[in-house]
């Protein structure tokens, strides 16, 4: 059973922590979520740096068009 703690009351055992991330993400604990997690946070990167980019080339040409008006 995978379960995380959060930041808050651990009812458990009665103490206050932050999230303990090492539970979920030990990759010897749970290899399968770990190759996952990996997996989704590069298409994750992947597709951010995508929009950046897109969105840089189209203010760029934005920017030409409306030079391109003025004149």
């Amino acid at each position: 059973m995978i379960y995380v703690e959060y930041h808050g009351y651990v009812p458990t055992d009665g103490r206050i922590m932050w999230w303990n991330s090492y539970k979920i993400l030990n990759p010897y604990l749970h290899p399968v979520l770990a190759l996952l997690l990996v997996i989704f946070s590069g298409i994750g990167i992947y597709g951010i740096s995508n929009l950046v980019s897109y969105l840089v080339l189209f203010s760029l040409r934005t920017k030409k068009k409306q030079k391109k008006g003025k004149d």
